[in-house]
């Protein structure tokens, strides 16, 4: 089959790699644990195109769905997501679960996912584990159908299990690795997620529409010498000895309902500084060198949630909120809940040689993402039509909220 056609059938015939043709296994899952096996060797890298491992798939011939939106007869309700990141690599492996309600009885399971290879997918519930007799891909519109020989009747419930592994990019979107240079001239590198607006699903299958909000349960685990962040607090980290390889596993909350988009994680060497605004844990991270001139930032992001909290008379829901600067980031912030990515240069501000100009940048954008956990993360546009009202609250509230912090800058 050509790699550049639209639509990408499995089948039970042999496959040809060279041609780019899907495979799937869902042979190897684990009945005890009901957790499927890892498998990673079959990711294609110059195609993109998700490819799946050869099994016992008896084939028909289905109707292909063509609509650019996701049908509405699946919900989702809750993800749980194991990754492994390899910064060496600039690889990343997953094992995930998503708890789905059939709202309209169907035989077909359709999400999205885009350049990663997914293996071991079943559906469970307490009566049964059903596999998918065929699979078939959509590169236009990133779907992926699952169908059944039996019918999903509405109303039920069922555990969407499967595996995924892909490759880190460098450009800045979906899950992407960054390199900069330190203090002593040395490089490091580091990894961190652009989701907005339909990213996510290069990260991990998903059901990647804004109204579908779900909570997210992460693991993030990584090599030594690196930490992890995701939207919600650490609950635990476990170390790992994987052969001669030293690792921990950074377990974080189970979180809000959100959007996917809003889903955001990082693999770094960075460091922190923290503080408190009332129960809420607010933090700065930043390259090692940079820490000092971070400070600005962290005493503006409490004042700034004072303020919202205050004015709006609605208290911002998580434990934690992260401020975190990226090297090179494609945009100037992006509002993760919790976990707020900002181009590194837009956080810092120098006592001594920065101006009122500088300060001004950097209150103004931290007061726009700041915004952005309420208009847009609590009240979240249902289609991304409405992305204009999203951005102008945000516009608007932060020069209010600059003119109350920091009075003194004249806005």
């Amino acid at each position: 089959m050509d790699t550049e056609s639209d639509v990408f059938e499995l089948n039970n015939e042999e496959s040809n790699i060279e041609t780019g043709i899907p495979e799937i296994n869902t042979d190897i899952f684990d009945i005890e644990t009901g957790i499927p096996e890892m498998n990673t060797d079959i990711f294609d890298i110059e195609t993109g195109i998700p490819e799946f491992d050869e099994g016992d798939i008896e084939t028909e011939t289905d109707v292909v769905y063509s609509d650019t939106r996701l049908p509405e007869n699946v919900l989702p309700v809750a993800y749980r997501l194991d990754f492994y990141t390899s910064i060496e690599n600039s690889t990343f492996d997953g094992k995930e679960e998503i708890d789905i309600e059939i709202l309209k009885e169907t035989n077909s399971i359709i999400f999205h996912s885009e350049n990663l290879s997914l293996s071991n997918i079943t559906i469970s519930n307490e009566n049964e584990i059903l596999k998918p007799n065929s699979i078939q891909y959509i590169k236009e519109s990133n779907f992926v159908t699952l169908n059944f020989n039996e019918t999903l009747k509405s109303e039920t419930n069922y555990t969407l299990h499967m595996q995924y592994s892909g490759k880190l990019n460098s450009n800045g979107i979906g899950y992407f690795i960054e390199e900069y240079d330190n203090e002593d001239d040395s490089q490091s590198r580091m990894a961190a997620t652009q989701f907005e607006a339909a990213d996510a699903r290069r990260a991990f299958p998903c059901f990647d529409e804004p109204q579908l909000k779900a909570t997210f349960q992460l693991n993030m685990t990584v090599n030594d010498g690196y930490n992890a962040l995701s939207n919600m607090n650490v609950v635990e980290i476990k170390e790992i000895k994987n052969l001669n390889l030293k690792q921990k596993k950074y377990i974080f909350a189970n979180s809000v309902k959100m959007s996917t988009y809003l889903v955001a994680f990082m693999v770094s060497k960075f460091q922190s500084i923290s503080d408190k605004y009332n129960d809420i844990d607010v933090s700065v991270y930043v390259i090692p060198d940079l820490i000092e001139d971070a400070k600005y930032s962290l005493k503006v992001a409490i004042k700034l949630l004072e303020f919202y909290e205050n004015l709006l008379k609605i208290p911002y829901p998580l434990p934690k909120l992260d401020l975190v600067g990226v090297p090179n980031l494609v945009f100037g912030g992006m509002e993760n809940w919790g976990l707020i990515n900002f181009r590194s240069e837009s956080i810092l501000w120098n006592e001594e040689t920065g101006t009122d100009i500088d300060k001004y940048g950097v209150v103004t954008l931290i007061a726009h993402e700041i915004a952005h956990q309420w208009f847009g993360n609590i009240v979240t546009m249902k289609w991304w039509d409405d992305f204009w009202l999203n951005e102008g609250f945000a516009n608007y509230m932060q020069n209010i909220a600059t003119d109350v912090v920091e009075p003194e800058l004249g806005i």
